[in-house]
């Protein structure tokens, strides 16, 4: 091999190791570790210039690697180096493998530390060309190396086993499929501890590192339709994926607690969450290890409805333990937000203790409350509100009225009501006008009125309890004692007229 040939290879494994990511949970494990392995693989490049045994001024060492006569994917088959021109007692071997048809800039596999054995077993599931790197080492210094390309014959492929998955977890939406594609690595794959396999045969092997779960994920969402792409940082993978013409961010990984290695432990963890299923770019790029290196579509990430809790509503259930005479139970934000209300408004602040966890306060009934939680549930909690609305207890919704981020947290203030023995009064869809004095002292709380209604009249609901109203676009005149003696109103309209009048009065006004 010419000397700039190898000086390609060598950059180019450089670069490649560079780009290879670890995974965890929000307190990586695996982070620490695979760190070390890249400084490690990186000083190994630094070190004495070597020499294939294809070169003419090479004469010792050398190493040659023996293959099996027939290879098939599926099957186990061992490699063996064979060392020459120097005492092979106490020599160390580094292997690695690049699936040159489905990953030419990554490994499938690679050595984490040095074997003192000169034979690997290895199965390679899917048909194709594959390429080799072996390193020799004596006393940490590398005495010999070789690379070579080889075939794997046979008949089972990685893009048969994708195309099955797919079929299994196809449904009726996009949106659920690509959940299903989801669920489907985390039941089925579990972390490789010994952060060797990077390659998304992961399908077969049933584990792997970040690499494995991202480069599967893609496969599977492109083979089922879904835009798809790889986020990369500089310790991690994950996705990028475009449902309903929104791009949202996927970590596959980081859903699947299990850390399992073959023989010490079930390889399904029975954890497997959905914490990182469809979240923004101001979420994800939250979180350290998720700065993005690589990826076209992984700043454009805006949208969260696409969220698992917020598309399955399950944000809702989101709670503190409490404790009463008969045990503990769940208090659920919902009714939190919805205690925390009494005829007026309420703020509520996040205060962030690092980049995942930290207290987010509230007013509750005039005392200040806490619940613990997560950077991304909370900024999950002020979206789900926003846009989706929260339902008072006896009352009409409550709507965030608006967010101020800073650099420790963010406050966001709530405008609605709590209101005793409500009462809905719903006019006629045919009534133009409420004409004066009709509703005056009446008890009922909430009023629904509806086009065709022009006209509020005067002391048409005057010294009453109502306190929600729904004005249609179509009212034009509100007399100015129309809701005298009511207290602070909720205007719950798009309606010029009726925002007018509320500002006036320092009624609340939000959209339907």
């Amino acid at each position: 091999m010419k000397k700039t040939t190898v000086i390609v290879l060598t950059v180019m494994i450089l670069l490649i190791f560079c780009s290879i990511a670890s995974a965890g949970g929000p307190t990586n494990p695996h982070r620490q570790d695979m760190v070390k392995t890249l400084q490690r693989l990186q000083q190994m490049k630094k070190e004495k210039p070597r020499k294939s045994s294809g070169e003419s001024d090479q004469t010792e060492p050398a190493v040659d690697v023996i293959l099996p006569d027939n290879m098939f994917s599926g099957e186990t088959v061992t490699f063996t180096a064979a060392v020459s021109g120097i005492d092979t007692e106490g020599l160390e071997y580094w292997w690695a493998f690049q699936d040159v048809d489905r990953d030419p800039q990554g490994f499938y596999y690679y050595d984490d530390v040095k074997r003192s054995e000169n034979t690997l077993t290895y199965t390679f599931y899917s048909t194709g060309n594959y390429f080799c790197w072996l390193e020799v080492y004596q006393d940490s210094v590398c005495v010999a190396w070789n690379n070579f390309s080889f075939s794997i014959d046979g008949s089972q492929t990685i893009e048969e086993k994708v195309s099955s998955i797919v079929s299994q977890c196809s449904a009726s939406t996009t949106w659920q499929t690509a959940l299903n594609l989801h669920d489907w690595l985390t039941h089925n794959c579990y972390y490789d501890e010994s952060l060797c396999y990077y390659g998304p045969d992961i399908i077969f092997r049933g584990y792997g590192v970040c690499d494995s779960y991202s480069k599967a994920y893609s496969l599977l969402c492109a083979a089922a339709g879904i835009p798809v792409e790889r986020a990369i940082s500089s310790d991690h993978a994950w996705n990028t994926l475009k449902l309903d013409g929104e791009w949202y961010q996927v970590d596959v990984t980081w859903d699947d607690p299990g850390t399992y290695m073959p023989g010490t432990g079930s390889p399904v963890s029975g954890a497997e969450g959905y914490d990182y299923f469809c979240l923004n770019s101001d979420i994800m790029q939250s979180i350290s290890s998720h700065t993005i290196q690589s990826g076209s579509h992984a700043r454009a990430c805006v949208s969260l409805d696409a969220n698992y809790y917020i598309h399955t509503g399950k944000w809702s259930g989101w709670g503190k333990y409490d404790y009463n005479e008969t045990g503990y139970y769940i208090i659920t934000i919902s009714d939190m937000i919805s205690d925390s209300f009494n005829q007026g408004t309420t703020t509520w602040r996040f205060d962030a203790d690092t980049g995942y966890d930290g207290w987010f306060w509230f007013m509750n009934n005039g005392e200040l409350d806490a619940l613990y939680s997560g950077n991304i549930f909370s900024k999950l909690l002020v979206y789900a509100v926003k846009h989706t609305g929260v339902i008072l207890q006896n009352g009409g919704p409550a709507a965030v009225n608006a967010v101020i981020d800073g650099s420790d947290g963010f406050t966001f203030s709530m405008a609605g009501w709590n209101i005793p023995n409500a009462g809905v009064l719903s006019m006629p869809e045919a009534l133009e006008m409420i004409d004066e004095s009709t509703f005056e002292n009446v008890a009922g709380s909430v009023v629904r009125l509806s086009a065709p209604c022009t006209e509020i009249a005067s002391r048409a609901f005057a010294d009453s309890d109502v306190r929600t109203v729904y004005i249609p676009d179509s009212v034009q005149t509100i007399a100015p004692d129309a809701f005298t003696g009511c207290g602070r109103l909720l205007f719950i309209t798009n309606n010029a007229t009726a925002i007018e009048y509320a500002s006036d009065r320092d009624y609340l006004v939000i959209a339907p």
